[in-house]
């Protein structure tokens, strides 16, 4: 586990759980497993371009939590252990960006402020059945998605 700023390098093909009350900062190494789960309170920044998961999730609370990650390929936003989905407050600091080289699948929802979502050459991927996959209307927060190969439709929820 990292500790609350730190660099290291941790690999596994099982989960890697990062609970922390005020946040993460990523300053160097990876993160490389089968899935991540980040709980807590604060900014949570994991944006080192070396980080390769399967499995993103987290609920991360407070005023001014937002969750920075970025994957050298594609990942997929789904369940981790009991933790489903992306959730932070609903206020509009409370911002996703989340950056990936290849697919970013969604199989569970986002929920936050703001989101930006950026697959650069890979496509965005709605895999689940139905409902919102970014909602921001809390928030009336701004919902920005980008990839190459805009192959995939989402639904978005923001007013």
């Amino acid at each position: 586990m990292l500790g609350a700023s730190g660099a290291a390098n941790v690999q596994t093909s099982g989960v890697v759980t990062l609970d922390a009350a005020n946040g993460v900062v990523q300053s160097g190494g990876s993160i490389r497993a089968g899935g991540l789960r980040l709980l807590g309170a604060g900014a949570f920044d994991l944006n080192l371009a070396a980080n390769d998961i399967a499995t993103l999730a987290a609920n991360i609370t407070g005023a001014a939590s937002a969750l920075t990650y970025r994957d050298a390929n594609g990942f997929a936003i789904g369940t981790v252990g009991a933790t489903s989905g992306i959730a932070l407050g609903t206020g509009a600091a409370n911002v996703v960006t989340l950056n990936g080289t290849g697919d970013i699948t969604f199989n569970t929802a986002i929920s936050a402020g703001a989101a930006t979502i950026n697959a650069g050459t890979g496509n965005l991927v709605n895999a689940m059945v139905g409902g919102t996959q970014i909602d921001t209307s809390a928030a009336n927060g701004a919902i920005s998605l980008s990839a190459d190969r805009k192959s995939t439709r989402l639904n978005s929820s923001h007013t």
